[in-house]
């Protein structure tokens, strides 16, 4: 028998995710109504790039905390093609128009495409034919262990756009051994976990002398408070689920500094 209170909060995850397509609807409908004044007339192209960026950057966020890493994934593209583009000439235009069809298909499609799928997606991205090689930072191995399997694609891209070794599980107890085993530069896992949580990783973990080097850090949602009352050690930073792609570089940068 279904619990109510089970009915009632998918009602209310529904009526959420149904809120963020509706809004996404409306900021494609905004942007495309953008790139038709750069059809148009060129005259005023710095304000409405300015404008058009603005709206990309918050698809990308939103795409994270309404558990839609597709959005995110091919909004962080987008933001690269876009940065610093300058006077976009008619080829980028129609690139660009590429962009958005491939935003309003992964809203549309109402579910998240697997790993095979996205990989496909992202490979047929337009890249600016003048784009500077992407910079990344030096090697670092890294393991993600989340429950959450959308957590774990988003977090896992972005650590590879910056040219991490990444690995990843959904199980604590496999973390834990994989950390062992391997022994990577980092460490990255949710603060909530099924019976195991982060700080409990983390605690286990850092008793264990070959551990001594290891840098980790936790993840944390807005409904996770709860869990950090005891608060994590200094040296473990907390990583938003809501900011991942800045929070994630943040932390990197803060490792090689």
């Amino acid at each position: 028998m279904t619990d109510a209170s089970t009915l009632d909060t998918d009602a209310i995850i529904e009526s959420l995710r149904q809120s963020f397509i509706d809004t996404v609807h409306q900021k494609m409908e905004a942007l495309d109504a953008m790139v038709d004044e750069l059809w148009r007339d060129r005259s005023n192209e710095a304000d409405i790039l300015m404008r058009f960026k603005g709206e990309i950057h918050s698809l990308k966020g939103m795409g994270g905390t309404f558990k839609f890493p597709i959005v995110s994934i091919v909004s962080h593209h987008f933001e690269n093609y876009l940065e610093n583009i300058g006077s976009p000439v008619d080829d980028q235009l129609t690139d660009i128009e590429t962009y958005l069809d491939h935003l309003r298909s992964a809203v549309d499609g109402r579910a998240n495409p697997d790993d095979a799928e996205t990989d496909k997606i992202v490979a047929s991205l337009p890249i600016r034919a003048d784009a500077a090689p992407p910079t990344s930072l030096p090697e670092i191995s890294v393991l993600v262990i989340t429950p959450t399997q959308y957590l774990r694609q988003l977090v896992t891209f972005f650590l590879e756009q910056a040219g991490c070794q990444v690995s990843a599980t959904n199980q604590p107890f496999a973390g834990f051994r994989l950390a062992i085993e391997t022994k990577p530069d980092l460490v990255i896992c949710s603060v909530v976990m099924g019976g195991f949580g982060g700080l409990d990783l983390l605690a286990a973990l850092r008793a264990i002398p070959a551990m001594a080097n290891v840098h980790f850090a936790l993840l944390s949602g807005s409904s996770d408070r709860g869990e950090l009352a005891a608060r994590p050690p200094d040296d473990v930073p907390v990583i938003s689920t809501d900011n991942l792609d800045d929070e994630i570089a943040n932390l990197l940068k803060d490792m090689i500094a």
